[in-house]
This record gives C-alpha cells, sequence and structure tokens, in this order.
C-alpha cells in the first residue's frame, strides 16, 4: 500500500503514514460523545490522550480518506484450508476498529 501510494503524482494530494491523534482530535469530527468502553457515560478521555492510529491519512483539496491495512497470515503449516476464516476473523476485528472510531 506504501508503495502504491508513494508512486501517485498527485502535487495537491498529501499522504501520511502511521498517523497517531489526539483525543482532542477526534472530538473535532464526532462533538462531544459517550464513553467508548462505559456505554451511557460521559467520555473522561483528556483532550491530550491518544486516541487511536491510522495506517494512511490522504488528503487532497476537497476529501481525505483514511485507509487501515490488514493482513491475514499463512497458517505456520503454510495450509491456507483455514484462509476464510481467518479472512473473517480478520474483517472482524476492522469493522469493530471503524465502529470504536466512527463512535
Amino acid at each position: 500500500v506504501y508503495r502504491a501510494l508513494e508512486k501517485l503524482q498527485d502535487p495537491d494530494m498529501i499522504v501520511l503514514h502511521g498517523l497517531k491523534y489526539t483525543h482532542g482530535q477526534y472530538k473535532l469530527f464526532v462533538g462531544e460523545h459517550k464513553s467508548k468502553e462505559k456505554p451511557g457515560e460521559d467520555c473522561k478521555m483528556k483532550n491530550k490522550e491518544i486516541e487511536q492510529e491510522c495506517d494512511f491519512l490522504v488528503m487532497g483539496p476537497s476529501y481525505f480518506l483514511v485507509i487501515e491495512v490488514k493482513n491475514v497470515r499463512r497458517s505456520h503449516d503454510g495450509a491456507d484450508s483455514d484462509i476464510k476464516e481467518r479472512f473473517k476473523k480478520n474483517l472482524e476485528s476492522s469493522v469493530d476498529q471503524r465502529n470504536r472510531t466512527v463512535k
């Protein structure tokens, strides 16, 4: 993904890798919100606490794109018989991460 983004030739585009963002920055997009850990309670995180990290942030003049990269690893014996199950778990993890970010 890094190499593919590196090859893009748009001078108006900026690509950031491994961007950590604070809770204060997160709140700029979602506003005041409830706790992720304790549903129904007000969020107690401090603005300077690290909220999360995104793998890639692509910014252009009128857009931004967040890219999360996931890797489905081969099993230790090299067999791919359980690749669908591993992919499913990986997808569920990605969805959970996205849901935590947008709530």
